[in-house]
């Protein structure tokens, strides 16, 4: 063995790896129902001086157990065969000193003082160690057999059966609303006769003992797993979810649904539909107990979570004769939930995102007969827009993304995004768009002529939508970039146009046309000089000439203007 791997303490000369494979196995500790999944553990010991206790000692850190139940360990040779219980210092000493690596098997069950029994002496150890099965005596339990078609392995539910006489703590579940599998380790064992039991090892019954089935060997695979697809789809704990109808569901006992949420949202149209309201008395993450809101009524709803997943099953559902209450034909706003408003608007806004939350309110109250306040179908309708496009903070973080993408799609295109440091963290300023292809485009086809100007931004973060556009062949608006800054301003629209000029160049005969903007002005004198033709829009010239001079002329004087081509008269 490598010293190395050797602890300190440890005679490298004597050292011997154990390795132990521990079986799944439930505890009752402190009154809750402790489940330990199997695994292996293993560690180096001293060959010459290592005993039971020791062993017990090194495996408390890794499993515990309750008072009443024994950690029983097997030796297992390389094929992960059982040979035989380990019961004294002796059988493990001998163990220990005839390899380097010894396995064994370690299972966690009920304990009874005399109740298990070893096969085989000390004095036969050594014999045993190079036997496979020789000679094995069961105890009291032995393996169930492999499952067949048709039947799983734990065997049919039988509920009458688990309450008398095979929980290993008697009447822990009288009710039967335990999670599936929680106490049914019996399951997996079948008894054996009283006879086994009370035997001795001796010659006389060893050809008797050796007719009895062996203990099957520990499987390859994960003690775990199903040994059959076959079986595990017929097991009545793993049930598909049942199908419903989300405008108008029915609902009745046995049916499962995905997860809570799933089943507490259909359980509010299922209320809805029906015209009556619910009330919560219990509710954790893995049972969920509700009553008719009304104080006379019986009608009753109980639902939990199945042991091994999300799946959430009813177990018992009153019927809606079981109402004695009036009911009423429109309901408060109990039952609609934000999320619920959510799941029903995610359709309705992703048709029309420009809806109103007032049109929205109207639009469900009149399908669903239900009282909704307009704050809650706001939330709602706002939950539902930031589930299908995402929340103006994710929208910023992705523009990283769009530039990267974008380059690589269009080779050429310039995207300028420019951020401010405000207490130690980054936050978006300004953004500049321009594609190649729509620049190829402006150069190869359309006159001259860009058109600069900019929009305010009314979401929920303000801003200008500034745009650059030409007019092609057919007079038709083109879109060239396209930016968005704060506010207007002399140093956002000399930045944007320097990164106008960077992507489109100084064409020749090159006019830029913009309103009376003095950082519009400011911003192509800076970024264009000479290389460019600057004129103002002429009605914001009309509009600036009738504030100081008044007048009925002063409207048809600006039309008479546009249509002269001489500079006298």
């Amino acid at each position: 063995m490598d010293e190395s791997q050797v602890q300190e303490g440890v005679d490298p000369k004597t050292a011997c790896r154990l390795e132990i494979l521990v079986n799944s196995y439930f505890s009752i500790i402190d009154g809750k129902k402790v489940y330990s999944k199997g695994r292996t553990v293993s560690w180096v010991v001293d060959s010459e001086k290592y005993a039971l206790i020791d062993l017990h000692k090194d495996i408390a850190p890794y499993f515990t157990w309750a008072s009443d139940q024994k950690a029983n360990f097997w030796v297992v040779d390389s094929k992960q065969h059982m040979k035989c219980r380990l019961d004294t210092d002796n059988q493990l000493l001998e163990l220990l000193r005839a390899s380097q690596v010894v396995k064994l098997f370690m299972v966690v069950g009920a304990w009874e003082e005399g109740h298990v029994e070893t096969n085989v002496a000390d004095e036969d150890m050594s014999a045993a160690t190079k036997v496979v099965e020789e000679e094995i005596k069961v105890e009291g339990f032995a393996w169930a057999e492999v499952p067949t078609y048709g039947e799983t392995t734990a065997g049919p539910p039988m509920a009458e059966e688990e309450e008398k006489e095979h929980f290993m703590t008697f009447g822990c579940d009288p009710h039967g609303d335990e999670p599936a599998g929680v106490d049914e380790e019996w399951r997996y064992f079948k008894k054996v006769d009283d006879a086994a039991r009370e035997s001795k090892p001796t010659e006389k019954n060893a050809v008797e003992v050796n007719k009895r089935k062996r203990a099957r060997p520990i499987p390859e695979f994960d003690t775990e797993c199903v040994q059959d697809d076959e079986t595990g789809a017929r097991d009545d704990y793993f049930v598909p979810y049942t199908t419903h109808d989300l405008e108008n569901p029915v609902i009745k006992e046995k049916d499962t649904f995905g997860d809570k949420e799933e089943f507490i949202q259909i359980m509010r149209t299922y209320a809805i539909k029906n015209s009556f309201e619910t009330m919560v008395e219990h509710s954790d993450t893995t049972r969920y107990r509700a009553r008719c809101a009304a104080e006379d009524c019986e009608w009753r709803v109980y639902a939990k979570k199945l042991h091994g997943g999300n799946t959430f099953m009813v177990v018992n559902l009153s019927s809606l004769d079981d109402h004695t209450c009036a009911g009423s034909a429109t309901l408060t706003g109990h039952q609609a939930s934000t999320s619920w408003i959510s799941r029903r608007a995610k359709d309705i806004v992703q048709e029309d995102p420009t809806l109103s939350a007032k049109k929205l309110q109207k639009r469900l109250q009149t399908q669903y007969k239900i009282e909704m306040s307009y704050f809650k179908v706001w939330a709602g309708k706002k939950a539902a827009m930031n589930e299908l496009h995402g929340t103006w903070e994710e929208s910023f973080t992705m523009l990283w993304r769009f530039k990267a993408a974008l380059e690589e799609a269009c080779p050429g295109s310039i995207v300028d995004i420019d951020c401010k440091k405000i207490n130690g963290q980054m936050h978006f300023s300004r953004m500049f768009v321009c594609i190649r292809a729509c620049v190829d485009g402006f150069l190869a086809g359309c006159r001259p002529y860009l058109g600069v100007d900019s929009t305010h931004l009314t979401g929920k973060y303000n801003g200008q939508l500034a745009a650059a556009t030409a007019i092609d062949g057919h007079n038709w608006m083109y879109p060239v970039a396209y930016g968005i800054f704060g506010k207007e301003n002399n140093a956002n629209w000399a930045w944007f146009m320097t990164n106008l000029k960077k992507a489109v160049g100084t064409p020749p005969g090159l006019t830029i046309h913009t309103n009376a903007c003095k950082g519009l002005a400011y911003g192509v004198k800076k970024a264009f000089g000479d290389d460019a033709e600057h004129r103002e829009c002429f009605r914001h010239l009309m509009a600036n000439f009738r504030k100081k001079f008044k007048g009925e002329n002063a409207s048809t004087i600006g039309l008479r203007i546009t249509k002269t081509f001489q500079l006298t008269i």
